[in-house]
Order: C-alpha cells, then structure tokens, then sequence
C-alpha cells in the first residue's frame, strides 16, 4: 500500500448508520452526520455494508461518523504504517460480489499524546464497504507503540475496483491519518470480480424495463429547494432536497417533505442498488473538494432515483448536482 496525500473532501454523514478499509488513498478532509432528522448540524453516518448491497442491514445499526475535525497542533496526533500496514486484506485483493471481509491495519503512535478507547477509527472517503462509519479502539496505545485495528467489511456486488479511506480522529474530534502531517489516509482497496455464470441464471425472470421520470443538471444556492419529482427549483411541499449553510459555515444537504437519502460512494448506482440501499432522514455535511459523490434518494412521492454532487462548486457556495428519477417506486 501507499500513503497518499489528501485534497480537500467531503463526509457524508449519517445519524444512524452511515456516506462507506485497505491501504490509503486521500480524499475529503472531515464530515459530520446526526441521528434520524433534520439538524443543521451533520451527524454520522458512512453507510450501511457498500450501499451497494443490502446484507449489511442485518448487522448493527451504523454508527455515526467524525464530527467536524480541529485542526491538529503540529505532531501531538501522528500515526505511522506498522510492520506490515496491512495485516489482512492486501490492495488489489480479489474477492466475490457480497463477500464478507475483515479488514486489519497496524498502525504505530509517532505522536506526542497516547491514543486511548476515546479515540475511534472513522470512514474518511472513497467508497462504503462497511456498515460502520467509526469504530472505538480497544486498548490504549503510548508514542513509540503499535496497535491492529480491524474492522468487518462487505464487497460490493458490482464487479469493479473499490477503495475506502479511514482514519483516525482523537477524543477532541481531531482527525489525523498517516504522513509528516499527519493528513495522509489509510485505506483497503478491492476488486470484485463476478462470479461464474450458473445455469440458474438462464432461469431468472427478465429484469422489467427501468423508465426515467425526470433527469437534470441543476445548480443550487443556499436555501435552494429541490423537486426530485419535476427536477425544478421550488418552495413548499413539492420540494425534496434543501442546501443550507450551518453556524460553522459548513454545507448541509437535506432531505425535506419526507423524503430519504442514502450515500452511494464514488462509483454511479443503478436502480436495483439505489433500491437496497439503507435511506435515512438524517442530513449529509458537505466539504469542498475535487471529488463527484454520488447519493441514493426516494422522493416525497415515493419514488426512488440518484444524484450526482460535483464537490469542487462549493468554494463557490453553491453545489452542481446531476440526477435522475424512475417512474417506477
């Protein structure tokens, strides 16, 4: 595996759950998420098991993911890649759609402050292949030591390539990974291979034809309001989606009028995965970056679709989204 620098990012959070473990690639710095509702303020989520399939939601609910972060004083949180970093699960590992995995990394405490059980492994980027977005340590670690952090995982049932970036975030909310700087993430990176075809595949009924309801490219600005179902910029009831800005001056997207979200990852979802996904009232924090995220919603009218969030128009406060609505529920 490789240490990688980050850019900016974005945390998709959820209350509940949670917006998604392996060697390490960068990507938005970090998100918040709060439990089922709407808050201005984001909660936690990343997702249940890869939103891309449905057999995480047997296990525990998703924790929520980081708080915002503080920014970290110069090396008090530092972590370094033990001997090996990836104790199971090598990048590029080959595995089956919706095969279960845990995933182990060692880490070395290179910082000037122990880690305690108060300080939690959490989602920090890329694709969701776990049902938790954080996870507490189980020991206390001092500078100069080493502890294995492991965390369960499921392979997408997409055939493709996956990574999830993870890193650590202290007991003050700071959130620190690997590098000089202490900003580099941690990651696991897969690639789902499909099965051989069986003949009871030749038996299975023809999926029925997918119709789209709408499809669109809008620009929102804060407080704009969005109809998912007529893919225009509205006020009322009709609406789906709200942009807002919090007191931290963070961006929130939130879900309005009952309808659900459900963050996908980086890859683009198809009807049946939207589906499956776990949905969720709770809004989602977002963080300018270089990254297109991509979310699973249903619409006040039941009706279900996803979007495309181009991260990099936040410096301009407001967010490019992309998306498209099935007729069928």
């Amino acid at each position: 595996m490789g240490v990688m620098k980050e850019t900016h990012w974005f945390i998709i959070g959820f209350g509940c759950l949670l917006f998604l473990a392996g060697c390490s690639v960068p990507l938005p710095e970090s998100g918040s998420f709060s439990e089922p509702g709407l808050s201005t303020t984001p909660t936690s989520v990343l997702v249940s098991e890869p939103t891309q399939s449905s057999k995480l939601q047997e296990s525990v609910n998703p924790p929520a993911p980081p708080a915002v972060a503080n920014v970290p004083q110069e090396g008090l949180y530092l972590a370094q890649p033990g001997n090996p970093l990836d104790v199971s699960i090598p990048d590029g590992m080959i595995l089956d759609p919706g095969e279960r995995f845990t995933k182990i990394w060692r880490l070395n405490n290179v910082g000037k402050e122990p880690w305690t059980p108060e300080f939690s492994l959490v989602w920090f980027s890329g694709d969701t292949l776990s049902s938790r977005r954080e996870q507490a340590l189980d020991a206390i670690v001092t500078p100069g030591n080493s502890i294995e952090i492991s965390i369960d995982m499921v392979a997408p049932v997409r055939p493709g390539k996956y990574q999830s970036n993870w890193k650590l975030r202290a007991s003050d909310g700071t959130l620190f990974g690997l590098g000089p700087q202490g900003d580099a993430p941690f990651w696991v990176l897969i690639e789902v291979v499909e099965n051989q075809p069986t003949l009871v595949e030749s038996t299975k009924t023809p999926t029925p034809e997918v119709i789209v309801l709408v499809s669109a490219e809008i620009i929102l600005g804060i407080n704009d309001e969005l109809d998912l179902d007529r893919g225009e910029i509205v006020n009322g009831e009709a609406s789906d989606l709200i942009l807002v800005q919090n007191a931290e001056n963070g961006f929130q997207l939130n879900p309005i009028n009952g309808s659900k979200i459900s963050i996908f990852g980086s890859n683009e979802p198809d009807r049946d995965e939207c589906r499956s996904s776990q949905f969720f009232t709770d809004s989602i924090g977002l963080i300018q970056s270089n990254e297109v995220a991509y979310v699973c919603y249903f619409t006040n009218q039941e009706l279900p679709g996803y979007a495309s969030l181009d991260l990099s128009t936040m410096n301009e406060d407001v967010l490019n989204i992309k998306f498209t609505t099935w007729a069928q529920p």
